[in-house]
């Protein structure tokens, strides 16, 4: 048990500690003088990245199926509740993930030629759509408030 709650721990403080580089990077982002703000969806052509928008579309069926609805005998449904360990599995591997991605994909650029603007753009709505679910599964179901001193 304590090995459990020593790996759920350290798990706790990595999927943070992504949380943190994505503030980061997001704050660099919104404080850039950017050529346009035009995206382009096809330029994100790593399979990384593919794989992180597949596993942002799948975390809707992950939650559904985390969620529990006992039928009593009579048929009455009773207090629907949440099997957050499905969920917790699902944050460290798509953290994982994200983390890999960030290590070996330059997202930012200070060059201003378009086409590598358009790029980070791209990237970095990728990015934003990470954070922000991180954000929900934090806040809104482990309850843990997010404070981002960057």
């Amino acid at each position: 048990k304590q090995w459990y709650q020593r790996r759920v721990r350290g798990d706790s403080v990595f999927i943070h500690y992504n949380v943190a580089r994505i503030a980061h990077i997001r704050k660099i982002y919104d404080h850039m003088d950017k050529l346009t703000d035009k995206i382009d969806i096809g330029m994100l052509d790593l399979d990384i990245e593919w794989a992180l928008i597949c596993q942002l579309v799948n975390f809707e069926q992950v939650f559904e199926q985390s969620l529990i609805v006992p039928i009593t005998k009579t048929g009455n449904q009773s207090q629907v509740t949440l099997s957050i360990h499905r969920i917790f599995q699902f944050l460290v591997k798509f953290v994982k993930l994200f983390s890999k991605y960030y290590s070996s994909t330059k997202v930012i650029t200070y060059d201003q030629k378009e086409s590598l603007v358009i790029r980070m753009n791209t990237r970095m709505l990728l990015v934003n759509s990470v954070f922000d679910l991180l954000e929900f599964c934090l806040t809104k179901i482990f309850g843990v408030p997010l404070v981002l001193i960057i």
